[in-house]
């Protein structure tokens, strides 16, 4: 396989891939990638939508693809903590951001501003 570029999802932290189910918002800080799964992608409002990309080529990302990590994409590497798509309960994840907050503080913003 080629080099491709990866991300993740900023509320469930599953991997996306280009034209597969990566979801992307361009972003000022390029420190914080606004990217999201389709699941997520899904449960936007259609205002938010139209704020977001699919990424099916590289170049969609414009100035934000030096920030993104290539990776070599191989058929096991992304299933290292992947839950099975039948489980609904999000992964948890004890990351810190830059402000110092919990990810599950952010993500208890983002469900809600999505209501």
């Amino acid at each position: 396989g080629s080099k491709e570029l990866q991300s993740i999802c900023l509320i469930c932290r599953q991997n996306l891939y280009i034209s597969e189910n990566w979801y992307h918002k361009p972003s000022i800080n390029t420190r914080q990638h606004n990217d999201l799964c389709d699941i997520h992608y899904d449960l936007l409002t259609q205002e938010e939508k139209e704020e977001y990309t699919k990424i099916d080529y590289r170049y969609q990302l414009g100035n934000e693809i030096n920030s993104y990590q290539s990776v070599k994409k191989t058929e096991n590497s992304s299933n290292f903590f992947t839950s099975s798509s039948s489980d609904p309960s999000p992964i948890s994840v004890s990351l810190k951001n830059e402000n110092g907050n919990d990810w599950k503080d952010e993500q208890k913003i983002n469900i809600n501003s999505l209501a």
